[in-house]
């Protein structure tokens, strides 16, 4: 691995939380939520623009996505403080499970339930979707949800969590990106018609692949700290400096991808307003000095990187909903 590392990387003080409440809110790391509905809001968007929506489907498909992401964060938790991947040298935010703050049986009970939740609220998706089309192709949802679920756990928890084996960008390009977008379309649309129309894939390269990058950004940060507890992720497997360029080819493409969706959707000024926006995020990301920066940058920076990605999002549903009325 390369000796380049980020700048001052010192042990993050412990959290004290003024209640329970306070402590399991952090846990469930909700900043990360807007990533986890990104695919969601731009598949429903699309299919809104091939005249194929419903609001019983786009509320529980976004409902379903945030608790998926809920039992990733917590199973995450559990699993590097079960792994002790989240020892006292890990510069990211405090774990609860590693700092003791709950014990491991707690967190596995609290894992459960988030996961009863996912299910009860992904029931109700295909539940709606059915009642709205009159049919639904109830073994492959079922199936898909379920992959999609032991996705979410088995990243950090189990005997050979697939996050320590270098596997988590392609799981977070696959669930986050291609899942989301045109998961979200079928359910809309419920006819594999709607997948010929191109601008889905692009979408979901572009969501996908920006999502990855925010996983990356965060095993930057980590690099030094998962290579000495057995975390092999793709930045400990490239060093730092390959880990750079990496982050800027995934952004550089996400963009691409991202103007291709513009173009197709928006052949108007809208069009042009949005790629400006595009074009201000794939700068200020691709001048960001990454191996100048220190640990606290890193994790500033992965707020930053999910929030402009959501706000491109935001923006981009708002244009399309109303201009394709």
């Amino acid at each position: 691995m390369s000796s380049i590392r980020p700048q001052h990387l010192v042990t993050p003080p412990a959290m004290n939380f003024n209640s329970s409440q306070q402590m399991w809110l952090h846990a469930m790391r909700l900043r990360t939520l807007p990533l986890s509905v990104a695919g969601i809001l731009v598949g429903n968007a699309l299919a809104w623009r091939l005249d194929a929506f419903h609001w019983q489907i786009a509320l529980l498909s976004l409902s379903t996505a945030m608790l998926l992401q809920i039992v990733a964060n917590l199973a995450n938790d559990y699993g590097d403080g079960m792994n002790q991947a989240d020892a006292q040298d890990r510069q990211g935010p405090v774990r609860i499970t590693a700092s003791g703050l709950v014990t491991p049986a707690r967190m596995l009970c609290v894992v459960l339930l988030a996961c009863a939740l996912t299910i009860v609220s992904g029931l109700a998706l295909l539940g709606a979707t059915w009642q709205i089309h009159g049919q639904i192709n109830w073994s492959f949802w079922i199936a898909l949800g379920s992959l999609s679920l032991v996705a979410a756990l088995a990243y950090t928890v189990g005997a050979k969590p697939y996050g320590y084996r270098s596997l988590g960008d392609l799981a977070v390009l696959i669930f986050f990106g291609f899942v989301a977008v045109l998961g979200a379309v079928m359910l809309q649309v419920n006819h594999l018609q709607s997948l010929k129309h191109y601008p889905l894939y692009f979408a979901s390269l572009a969501i996908g692949l920006w999502s990855v990058a925010v996983l990356n950004l965060n095993n930057m940060r980590d690099i030094e700290s998962d290579a000495r507890h057995g975390k092999i992720t793709v930045a400990v497997r490239l060093g730092l400096r390959r880990a750079v360029r990496y982050q800027q080819t995934l952004i550089l493409v996400a963009s691409l991808s991202w103007f291709a969706v513009l173009y197709d959707s928006l052949l108007s000024t809208p069009a042009y307003l949005l790629m400006g926006l595009g074009l201000w995020f794939l700068w200020r990301q691709l001048s960001f000095p990454w191996l100048q920066a220190s640990a606290v940058r890193y994790t500033q920076e992965l707020q930053k990187l999910s929030r402009d990605v959501l706000i491109q999002v935001l923006v981009f549903t708002g244009f399309l909903t109303y201009f394709s009325n």
